[in-house]
């Protein structure tokens, strides 16, 4: 494949990738299953994908992308309930 098609099949998945999280959670989808989905798409692509932003030395020990993690709480002002997770 020549490395404008590259190029175009990398923004194409990328942006199915971010397609597909948003439509998991906005359609009720369990966030942390969606994120999990995302990372391992994206930890796919930045090991295999001619287009990757890794070399191939560095592909060869890929072992994913490091994340941190968010904590989200809701307050519930009305009932006086709160929520962490």
């Amino acid at each position: 494949m020549s490395d404008y098609l590259d190029l175009y099949d990398y923004r194409v998945r990328v942006a199915a990738m971010y397609r597909e999280r948003n439509q998991a959670i906005l359609s009720g989808g369990d966030p942390i299953v969606a994120w999990e989905r995302f990372r391992a798409v994206k930890d796919d692509l930045f090991a295999h994908h001619p287009q990757s932003a890794l070399d191939e030395e560095q592909r060869r020990t890929f072992q994913g992308l490091p994340y941190r993690y968010r904590y989200c709480c809701r307050a519930n002002t009305i009932e006086g309930n709160n929520e962490c997770q």
